[in-house]
């Protein structure tokens, strides 16, 4: 008899299960939540504060070039962004020269010269009685103004500054 047939068999442990986790991958998971949280959130106020200028971008390219009232329209646009955007600063009282400063001093574009003539062309165009053959080339106003609202909405903090605008608080 073989002295190695009286041993008994080896047993297995059962096989290591991955849980419950460690607390280091429970931290890990959480931050990453968190994370997943906060770039949600972020992603959707900079959709939301957007949107404004997203819908006047494609009001601005569906407006009538060859309607008379086309400048009074691109008018009330811009008032409406700018009271959209900064709240605290009366846009609707204003007009001509004041209207026309607070407009080039929110632009940041690379073309202030063609805004600025295309905003004293809306001007004009809006106190000018105008005849069906007179009417000026409208489609020249929309590439400055278009620029304006890409590049110059939401306004920067700084350009705030300048305008002397601060935060409201907000009301409870």
């Amino acid at each position: 008899m073989n002295p190695l047939d009286q041993l008994a068999d080896i047993t297995l442990p059962s096989d290591v299960s991955m849980w419950p986790l460690a607390w280091g991958y429970w931290a890990v998971t959480g931050l990453l939540l968190m994370l997943l949280v906060w770039a949600t959130i972020g992603a959707l106020k900079y959709r939301k504060r957007r949107q404004l200028k997203r819908s006047a971008l494609k009001t601005l390219s569906t407006l009538d070039k060859q309607s008379p009232y086309y400048a009074q329209h691109v008018q009330v646009l811009l008032k409406q962004l700018c009271s959209g955007y900064i709240p605290q600063q009366p846009s609707g009282p204003l007009f001509g020269k004041q209207w026309h400063h607070m407009i080039m001093s929110i632009y940041v574009g690379n073309n202030p010269t063609a805004l600025s003539s295309a905003l004293s062309g809306i001007f004009n165009n809006i106190y000018t009685r105008q005849q069906a053959n007179d009417l000026p080339t409208n489609a020249e106003f929309e590439a400055p103004i278009s620029d304006w609202i890409k590049t110059s909405l939401p306004p920067k903090p700084s350009v705030l500054e300048q305008l002397n605008v601060t935060k409201e608080a907000t009301h409870v």
